[in-house]
């Protein structure tokens, strides 16, 4: 319920694409702040926030200036009438690309941070998780998904 839309809360049988963007921009708001767009009590007051809350912006939330082309297209996401969400995922990525800071970041300057911070990763879990665990661990992940089918089951 973290990431849900109000569609999908309200009347999931018409969720679509633009359900879709507004968990995209849940998570996008959880990566830059490192806050859920909502927090609750419990789950009937943290789907009624996604209804009826107008979610605090990033900046508020930090206390800091950002981009306004990123914050804008993260809070155009999480609108709460889907006609007012971007309607496809080209059309965030067209708003994203309208960020100043879109060019400062190359494929090539992602590829190296993921193999820097997946090792770095790799070796913090191996820490963390006791020998005697990890190939338990690891077989518990494979037999996880299934070879060829997403983690959704299609």
């Amino acid at each position: 319920p973290l990431y849900m839309s109000p569609e999908a809360i309200q009347s999931p049988l018409t969720v679509d694409a633009r359900s879709d963007l507004y968990g995209l921009g849940a998570v996008g708001y959880f990566l830059l702040t490192g806050h859920t767009v909502f927090e609750a009590e419990n789950i009937v007051e943290l789907c009624h926030k996604h209804i009826d809350e107008t979610p605090i912006s990033p900046s508020e939330r930090l206390g800091v200036s950002m981009s306004q082309f990123l914050e804008n297209a993260l809070l155009s996401c999480l609108e709460k009438s889907r006609a007012k969400r971007p309607q496809t995922a080209r059309d965030l990525a067209e708003l994203l690309r309208g960020c100043p800071e879109a060019s400062q970041w190359s494929s090539n300057d992602s590829d190296a941070w993921w193999r820097r911070h997946e090792r770095q990763i790799n070796a913090e879990t191996k820490k963390e998780m006791p020998k005697s665990e990890q190939s338990q661990y690891m077989q518990t992940m494979a037999a996880a998904v299934p070879a060829g089918r997403s983690q959704l089951g299609s």
